[in-house]
C-alpha cells in the first residue's frame, strides 16, 4: 500500500517587520499581547482565552477555547528560548486532539526583523488530507501581516523593550 500521507508535516513562514529584534523578541514571547495578532482572533472573535506564568520565560501559557470548529481549543507553552528564538509546545484538544511543536525565529537583517513561525507535528489524517498549508500555512501568513502591521503603528511604540 501506498503511503501518501508523510510522517512529519511542517511549514514555515516569515516576514520582515520594521522593528528592532529585543521589541519583537519581548512583544510575542508575551501572551497577553497574542490574542492581538492571532489570525484565529478573527475567526472567533468571542473565543476564551487565559494567560498562565511570567511572558517570556519557559513555562508561559496562552490557553483558548472556541465553539467554533475553526479556532478549537487548547493551550500552547513556552519549552526554551534562546537568544533568537522562541519554542513553544502546542496542545490542540479540540475539535480533534493533537500535539506541536512550534517556533518563532528572529533574525536582525537590513530593515529590521525578519521574523519567522514554523510548525512541526507528526502526520494526522485532519492535516494530512487537508494539507499543512491550508490548515496552518495561511493562518501564519494572516497572522504574521497582521503582527507587522501592529508593530509598525505608532501603537507599538507603548510596547516594553528588553534591554
Amino acid at each position: 500500500m501506498l503511503n501518501v500521507v508523510p510522517k512529519t508535516l511542517s511549514t514555515e513562514k516569515s516576514i520582515v517587520i520594521q522593528k528592532n529584534l529585543p521589541a519583537l523578541k519581548k512583544y510575542v514571547g508575551d501572551f497577553n499581547h497574542f490574542g492581538d495578532w492571532s489570525p484565529w482572533s478573527d475567526l472567533d472573535p468571542a473565543y476564551r482565552v487565559s494567560v498562565e506564568g511570567l511572558p517570556l520565560t519557559v513555562g508561559h501559557k496562552f490557553n483558548w477555547s472556541s465553539d467554533s470548529a475553526d479556532v478549537g481549543s487548547g493551550h500552547q507553552t513556552i519549552t526554551a528560548i534562546s537568544e533568537n528564538q522562541i519554542d513553544l509546545t502546542v496542545i490542540f484538544t479540540a475539535p480533534w486532539e493533537s500535539e506541536a511543536n512550534v517556533y518563532y525565529k528572529l533574525e536582525k537583517v537590513d530593515g529590521g526583523t525578519k521574523v519567522s513561525w514554523g510548525f512541526e507535528q507528526e502526520a494526522n489524517l485532519m492535516m494530512g488530507f487537508f494539507g499543512i498549508e491550508e490548515m496552518v500555512g495561511e493562518s501564519y501568513d494572516k497572522g504574521l501581516a497582521k503582527l507587522k502591521t501592529l508593530a509598525e503603528s505608532k501603537l507599538f511604540l507603548n510596547a516594553p523593550v528588553l534591554k
